[in-house]
């Protein structure tokens, strides 16, 4: 039995799925990006706050940055400790990306 199927149905038939393959990498680059982005960022609106009575690295986190204010009081334990006095100059770090 002859071959009823043309070079141009495999033409076509090969751009098609090079077409497809295409279409799904760039879809996962897309997607993998939008995925990769931190969990964990935080922008924050002040560079030096003076601890006022009541203070604490939370509720300065808390006050001076949006996004992850968990991540935001680690770093600042981690930079200050959990001891801070009424007048410390807290500086609270403008984000992380």
């Amino acid at each position: 039995m002859r071959d009823t199927h043309t070079t141009t149905y495999y033409t076509v038939r090969t751009l098609v799925r090079c077409l497809f393959i295409t279409a799904v990498a760039f879809a996962s680059f897309i997607f993998g990006k939008a995925v990769a982005q931190d969990p964990y960022a935080y922008t924050c609106t002040q560079g030096a706050v003076a601890v006022q009575s009541g203070d604490t690295l939370w509720s300065l986190a808390q006050e001076h940055c949006t996004g992850h204010i968990g991540q935001a009081t680690d770093d600042l334990v981690d930079k200050y400790g959990t001891d801070i006095q009424i007048g410390d100059i807290i500086a609270v770090a403008r984000e992380r990306k």
